[in-house]
């Protein structure tokens, strides 16, 4: 049977006095954004693979 691919995700809730989005977030400027009606905006970006220390 194989592997379902899995990807982690990162979920913040910002304090409403940050109001700037692009003071907030490490790598602003390479990510990419969606809003989500009533909700938000959601910002995601490149996916990497990398393999852990522990596995060696």
């Amino acid at each position: 049977m194989s592997e379902i691919p899995t990807n982690k995700l990162s979920v913040y809730l910002i304090k409403e006095e940050c109001s700037k989005h692009k003071d907030i977030l490490k790598k602003f400027d390479t990510l990419q954004s969606k809003n989500v009606n009533e909700v938000g905006v959601l910002y995601f970006g490149e996916s990497h693979t990398f393999k852990s220390s522990w596995l060696e």
